[in-house]
């Protein structure tokens, strides 16, 4: 379950600290895990920021610009990018990743939208 400053507990992005958190949409739809890129890796998690157009932390594209992802129903699949910013990633950012062409504005939205869903 997600604290960052700004979202509290279902406020205004639902967050899922055990299975009746899921009201707004389903275990089938968000992920759990993640292979997330190395050259981000910094905490055991990976963030997501589900207002702006930024990759925070910037999943893998080990599998032909494509990333594994287990979800909260026990599902996993994998996910191919269409942008190039999350494959582009070769070096620590040093910050956000902008989603600015309309292939990365896909992977972000794919991302936010597998993340959670606005509650308020």
């Amino acid at each position: 379950m997600g604290t960052h400053p700004g979202n509290m507990h279902d406020a205004p992005w639902a967050t899922f600290g055990k299975t009746s958190d899921f009201k707004v949409i389903g275990p089938t739809w968000v992920f759990l895990t993640v292979d997330e890129n190395k050259y981000s890796l910094n905490d055991a998690g990976i963030a997501v920021d589900c207002q702006t157009q930024f990759f925070v932390d910037i999943p893998a594209s080990y599998h032909g610009n494509a990333c594994g992802f287990s979800f909260c129903d026990g599902h996993a699949e994998i996910h191919k990018w269409v942008g190039g910013a999350i494959p582009g990633v070769i070096r620590n950012p040093g910050g956000l990743v902008p989603a600015n062409a309309p292939g990365d504005v896909k992977d972000w939205s794919w991302l936010r939208d597998h993340t959670s869903r606005r509650v308020l």
